[in-house]
Parts: structure tokens; C-alpha cells; sequence
């Protein structure tokens, strides 16, 4: 885990007074000390959270009233260590540590005990799991923009193939296959109570749970969770498979002098 702390570092000089002066007078310091200071070393903390698997965004969004802070899952007991770096003017400086510490749990009143190993172990599992189905969420915003612009495109490529057209009718049918495997049916649950979970569904689920409290993972977390990967190892390659489709309507277009487009 690394903490990026933005505020200031000082160097603080601490003398020792036999007693506090009065207004005007000089006192000599029997003693002081040197030591670090300022705004930014004070108020280093850490919430006892991993590190998030959400993709970098440039703006990071507020937080609602009915969400929670990009944070990832709670840290298990056990021993870590903390380390300061000053990153000044692009040279990185080690300023103190490592310095040990242990992380305890407050209480044991847990309703199903968790063997910390395996929690750890799942906790693990989700974060990884979850890091890689949103690439593929980011991945797949990315050629759903790229096709938007292909269909625009050819309407305005009078060179270009015909059977393009064809081509591009299937790759959408297929693009709808993927959005549905990653996100679920949206208008089927919006026309009936009950639908097929899509596997980003899945691994929020899981990864929502297991951020809130340290109790053991249920057979049905677990199972869920195992079926979200196994399907998104299918969605992937046939991601994957559409978008060398793309790439070849993509250079189609070139060579037919179509005008730019974004891909």
C-alpha cells in the first residue's frame, strides 16, 4: 500500500526553556532538539484498507450519499510495515522506516469464524479477479466507441466495400453478446422481475461483501464468484475475436480513403 501525503515536511527546532518568557525578554534554552514537522508527516494515516482495483480515472468522482469511498478491502490482522519517502523535484529520498506494527482485531463476534489464510486467500482472489474484469470493462467502452465511429464512417466512404455492411451487422450482434456477458440483460430486468446476473454483478457482490467486514466468505460468495471468472474467461476471448474484426473493418476504411475516425 502506498499513501501519496501532499502536504509539507518541515524540519522543527525544539528548545527547552526553564520558563515561558514574558513579553520583550531573551531566556537561554537549556536544551533542544531537531526533528521532522509540518502539516503533511502529522497527518499521514491509514484507514486499514488494501489498495482499490478501480481503473485510474484523471478526475476522481465525489462520493454519494448512497456510496462508498474507491477503497479496497479491509486489511487482515497481522504484521506490516510503514516506510516515508519524500519525492522531491523527481528524486525519491528515504526519510524513516521501516518501522513494524501489528494490526489485531477489536472484537471476535463474528457469526462463522473465518480461518484468515483462506479469507486472506479469497480477498486475494477477488481483487485480482475484479482488477481484471474491469480492463476488460474499460476495454470493451473502448470498441464499443471505435464501432459507434466505423457505422458513422461508412456511411461517408463511398469506396469502400459494400459487404462491410454485412460484416458490421454481425460484429454488432456479437458487441451485444459481450455487453450483455459483462453487464447482464438491462432490458430484460427492466421487464421482468428475475435475470441472468452479468459478471460484473458477480464480482461486485463478492468484492462488496468481503469489503465491509472480516467474516468468512458463504459457499454461494465463493461459487458465485468462481462462475463470474470462469464466464469472463469465455467473454474474453471472444472480446478479443471481435475486436481483430474491428481491426480489419478498421483498415478496410483506410485503404478505401474514408475520412479520419476515432479508433
Amino acid at each position: 500500500m502506498t499513501i501519496f501525503n501532499l502536504g509539507s515536511i518541515n524540519v522543527d527546532y525544539i528548545y527547552k526553556l526553564p520558563h515561558f518568557p514574558l513579553r520583550g525578554e531573551t531566556v537561554p534554552s537549556v536544551d533542544y532538539d531537531i526533528g521532522l514537522g509540518g502539516k503533511g508527516i502529522n497527518q499521514s494515516i491509514w484507514d486499514f484498507r488494501l489498495e482499490s482495483t478501480t481503473p485510474v480515472q484523471l478526475k476522481e468522482e465525489e462520493v454519494g450519499r448512497y456510496s462508498s469511498p474507491d477503497w479496497g478491502a479491509l486489511a487482515m490482522p497481522g504484521e506490516y510495515s510503514v516506510t516515508i519517502h519524500q519525492f522531491l523535484n523527481g528524486k525519491l529520498t528515504a526519510l524513516a522506516g521501516p518501522e513494524s506494527f501489528t494490526i489485531k482485531m477489536l472484537h471476535q463476534s463474528q457469526i462463522s469464524k473465518p480461518d484468515l489464510v483462506q479469507l486472506t486467500n479469497f480477498i486475494n482472489k477477488v481483487n485480482e479477479g475484479r482488477r481484471q474484469v474491469r480492463i476488460t470493462m474499460e476495454e470493451l467502452k473502448e470498441l464499443n466507441t471505435t464501432f459507434s465511429f466505423i457505422e458513422n464512417t461508412v456511411l461517408k466512404a463511398p469506396n469502400a466495400d459494400l459487404n462491410i455492411l454485412d460484416e458490421i451487422n454481425k460484429i454488432s450482434k456479437d458487441l451485444d453478446q459481450l455487453n450483455i456477458g459483462l453487464y447482464g440483460d438491462r432490458t430484460k430486468s427492466k421487464r421482468e422481475s428475475e435475470s441472468y446476473p452479468g459478471i460484473i454483478f458477480r464480482i461486485e457482490v463478492a468484492a462488496g461483501n468481503i469489503f465491509e467486514h472480516t467474516e468468512a466468505p458463504t459457499q454461494s460468495e465463493q461459487r458465485s464468484f468462481e462462475i463470474a471468472m470462469e464466464e469472463h474467461g469465455s467473454l474474453r476471448t471472444n472480446y478479443e475475436k471481435v475486436k481483430t474484426e474491428i481491426n480489419a473493418i478498421t483498415q478496410k476504411l483506410e485503404d478505401a480513403k474514408a475520412p479520419y475516425f476515432k479508433h
